[in-house]
């Protein structure tokens, strides 16, 4: 039976430097890791929705946001591939199906059906080779160390090497369909095409948008600034810095740059107020700083016209992360099926990126824009915050206060009465939902 069957995931925690090594370059070790992060999370979330009786993870370091619940860690052990993968079947000690952290694209019914295939009569084992002469999957009836111990990893051989090892042992062996892993930047861009929304997809995305851009980042601490810097500009940013408000409002003045990093705690002038005056003058996107973590604080820079706001203590790759995030929102869309979006009376301009509703242009931010364009896309359904947070936003995690601060943006500027609206709607206990205005169909585009 299929229940008797674990699934499981041999995987390295997304660390710079020690994982998609091959994607360096074009990308940076902090880049590559944020790739891996997202095929990771891909991959667990597929495997989380797959019905089998266990799901395990076979882990070379720490979890992360990326696991989910539910998912039992077990440590790798052994030297070379082929030791781990003989360790990872022994220790899970049951019939298993399992696959690597390279194959983003694989969905529950992928899973489920390769499962399907392990359980069924006269079959030993089952084999998914990639293009590249490697594998992404290998499942046992029957854990055997000797089916992986010496055979060669990590080349162009090791898929027709290890089926010859299975029939070798006298193992009837089933194929699995062939799926191209991560290993290279051109298997990162095809794979992301073959599945455009997954978060891998998005993450390649955010970093295509990044490269060339200029941002201005602005903190007092020189310790901060050289590592944000540096990691900036691994991820293809051009970085110029400075310490206090009046520099930075001279330097938006003059150079324009694509996106300011802004601390709170600057000397002199504190940084709201650099924030106010931007927004006086400039659509330039700004992602704050605070070392205050109260939520007030947060939704207070949300609300000064903030694109994102970021607690300290955090990771220079979540920055980095975020922005490319709010830098690829904040580019004009550009679609193969028309740049004009309709629902009712609402027209949106996905080119030039204007909204109209009954023939009137209403301003919005570049983060509502993409909330409202999103509600007309999934009119009548219900999310919830993480769900936009994700979604919209384009994280995995996060501080959802900045979903209800657009929420209340998107209504002030779409509804007639923003305290009992009647278009984005409050789902309590679950979320918001958008239900068109008489007459409104699903939008066309």
């Amino acid at each position: 039976m299929a229940e008797d069957i674990a699934l499981v995931v041999l995987a390295k925690s997304p660390v710079p430097g020690k994982v998609k090594t091959r994607l360096s370059p074009p990308h940076s070790p902090e880049a590559a890791a944020a790739l891996a992060e997202a095929a990771l999370a891909d991959t667990m979330e597929a495997v989380s929705a797959t019905p089998v009786g266990r799901r395990v993870v076979v882990l070379d370091g720490d979890g992360g946001p990326w696991l989910p619940p539910g998912i039992e860690v077990i440590p790798q052990r052994g030297g070379g591939l082929d030791e781990r993968l003989a360790a990872a079947f022994h220790d899970v000690a049951q019939p298993a199906l399992l696959v690597g952290m390279d194959t983003p694209q694989v969905t529950p019914t992928l899973l489920a059906s390769s499962v399907g295939v392990l359980d069924g009569a006269g079959i030993d084992a089952v084999l998914g080779l990639a293009p590249d002469g490697g594998y992404w999957a290998v499942g046992l009836r029957r854990p055997d160390e000797q089916v992986f111990l010496g055979v060669p990893m990590s080349s162009s051989l090791t898929g027709e090497a290890q089926l010859r090892r299975l029939r070798a042992l006298g193992l009837r062996v089933a194929d699995l369909p062939v799926l191209r892993d991560v290993d290279h930047d051109d298997d990162a861009k095809v794979v992301a095409a073959t599945a455009p929304d997954s978060r891998f997809a998005r993450a390649l995305a955010t970093l295509a948008a990044g490269t060339g851009r200029q941002v201005l980042v602005v903190d007092d601490d020189a310790t901060v600034t050289e590592v944000l810097s540096r990691y900036l500009e691994r991820a293809g940013y051009g970085v110029v810095v400075v310490g206090d408000g009046p520099s930075a409002l001279r330097h938006v003045a003059v150079a324009h740059p694509d996106l300011v990093v802004l601390d709170l705690l600057l000397p002199g002038m504190h940084g709201m107020e650099v924030l106010r005056r931007l927004r006086e003058d400039s659509p330039t996107p700004v992602i704050v700083l605070t070392a205050l973590r109260a939520e007030m604080d947060r939704v207070a820079g949300l609300e000064s016209g903030a694109d994102d706001v970021l607690s300290k203590p955090f990771s220079p790759g979540e920055l980095v992360a975020r922005v490319g995030a709010v830098l690829r929102r904040s580019t004009p869309f550009t679609s193969d099926h028309g740049s004009l979006l309709c629902l009712g009376p609402f027209e949106v301009d996905l080119r030039s990126r204007i909204v109209r509703i009954g023939g009137d242009e209403v301003a919005m931010t570049a983060r509502e824009l993409d909330l409202l364009v999103f509600f007309l896309r999934h009119p009548r359904q219900v999310f919830g915050r993480d769900a936009l947070l994700e979604r919209v936003w384009g994280y995995t995690v996060g501080d959802t206060s900045t979903v209800t601060v657009h929420v209340r943006h998107v209504r002030e500027k779409i509804e007639l009465d923003p305290s009992s609206p009647q278009l984005l709607k409050t789902v309590w206990g679950v979320g918001y939902r958008f239900d068109p205005p008489a007459g409104g169909d699903d939008a066309d585009s």
